[in-house]
């Protein structure tokens, strides 16, 4: 809900036209040291460069094909990027072990959904995922993506690791094993906010917020962080960010002339604690 929710408070009611679906198979898996996040962006790219059939303005985008070794955090992660592409929504057929762990948490009953046998799609396409390598989004968008290594050794003065598709647990803990027995280089500041008081209990509890706090993080309160327009953590004119936001519209850390990068948490954990983008591979 946008600015449709003035129309619910008014009248109780919302107009919606059933957006079409389109439909992709992800084949293999993912190489150590490729996040959930990589993909996202990459997906968006080969969209931009007319390399998948879609067009994701108003649509379900629907995963499809070797899913059962994506966690849930990895599928709050490809849900992030659709939607700053326009998706309406993004549709994952829960994996067994996803259903285990809504079971566990599940307050009532639950019926799983999955696709009809024959559902129609606007456009389908495969993405075989296994040759993917780290991805950065360059500054203007979250679909100019680019592997790593166009864009390593990058100088930055700025980090982030939260927001919407990046704060969960595992996405914070994939970041501090970068960040173990390391310091932050100096000039860079970096800013880890959990998604959840749940997530930062949890950090805590296992010991790595003292991981974070050793390697000279600076851990927010839950919530948005900087992604939230750059209340907190801004950017001043000319610096250059490497983040795991939502998205990096030029403006959105502040200053409109700063350069945003967007990569995965450990792209940008290891990035930190180089000084300048960095293949988390090669830490």
């Amino acid at each position: 809900m946008g600015m449709e929710i003035t129309r619910v408070l008014a009248t109780g009611t919302n107009w919606i036209m059933v957006p079409k679906t389109l439909k992709l198979s992800l084949r293999g898996r993912l190489r150590p040291g490729v996040h959930a996040r990589d993909l996202g962006v990459h997906i968006g790219a080969l969209a931009r460069q007319g390399k998948l059939p879609f067009d994701f303005d108003y649509r379900i985008l629907e995963f499809a094909g070797d899913l059962d070794h994506y966690p849930l955090a990895a599928r709050v992660s490809l849900c992030s990027t659709p939607t700053e592409l326009g998706a309406y929504g993004v549709f994952f057929p829960p994996s067994p072990a996803i259903l285990d762990f809504a079971k566990s948490v599940a307050q009532g009953p639950f019926k799983p959904e999955y696709s009809d046998p024959g559902a129609s799609y606007e456009a389908e396409a495969e993405l075989d995922v296994s040759a993917l390598e780290p991805q950065v989004a360059l500054p203007g968008g979250v679909q100019q993506a680019v592997n790593v290594s166009q864009v390593a050794g990058r100088p930055i003065q700025h980090a982030f690791i939260g927001s919407c598709g990046s704060s969960m647990y595992d996405d914070i803990a994939a970041a501090a094993g970068f960040l173990k027995g390391r310091r932050i280089a100096e000039g860079v500041r970096l800013f880890v906010v959990p998604g959840s008081e749940q997530t930062t209990q949890r950090l805590a509890a296992g010991g790595l917020m003292q991981v974070l706090l050793e390697a000279g993080a600076v851990v927010l309160p839950a919530g948005c962080g900087p992604c939230n327009d750059a209340v907190v953590g801004p950017l001043h004119s000319g610096e250059v960010s490497i983040s795991t936001a939502t998205n990096n519209n030029h403006g959105r850390f502040g200053a409109k002339d700063a350069l945003l990068y967007l990569g995965s948490p450990e792209t940008v954990a290891a990035s930190a604690v180089a000084g300048c983008i960095t293949d988390p591979r090669n830490i």
